[in-house]
């Protein structure tokens, strides 16, 4: 089964995971991936990752929870790209009712500068709703919560 995903204009629109092509793929015929972490914990996780982010009340303590909780190694220099990003929306709702395991996704192609590009995160993911018609992944490595903003513009 897969999940198509919409680009809501506006702020919203830089932190879709997905290109307004892409997909999520829930089930990929590879074998299974165990997740380490159950939903349950997750869903706690999630949920504090993204209150942070709420909470991050100036520009400057936004960028910095943004670069911290950015899943590392996407870009060669984040701070440099976050210097020029535009969005630092902190409007986000996860659905955490929707939120699953999601052991076989790989970071989609078509995101600017990107360096991990088609490869599967280290740790366990999670797919979820937010604001009612998006779905956004966030990564538990290492006991810490990531999330996945595309932070290089063109």
């Amino acid at each position: 089964m897969k999940l198509q995903h919409k680009i809501i204009s506006g702020l919203s629109a830089a932190l879709i995971i997905l290109p307004a092509s892409g997909s999520v793929a829930l089930s990929s015929g590879q074998p299974d991936i165990k997740s380490s972490i159950n939903v349950s914990t997750a869903k706690s996780k999630i949920r504090t990752l993204y209150y942070g982010l709420q909470q991050s009340s100036t520009t400057s303590s936004r960028t910095a929870y943004i670069l911290s909780h950015n899943y590392p190694g996407m870009y060669s220099n984040p701070k440099a790209c976050i210097s020029s990003w535009p969005y630092l929306w902190t409007n986000i709702q996860p659905d955490l009712g929707s939120v699953e395991a999601d052991p076989s996704w790989r970071i989609p192609s078509g995101v600017y500068q990107n360096k991990l590009v088609n490869k599967r995160p280290s740790g366990d993911t999670f797919v979820f709703s937010v604001n009612g018609s998006q779905f956004l992944h966030a990564t538990i490595l290492n006991g810490k919560t990531y999330f996945f903003m595309w932070l290089c513009t063109r």
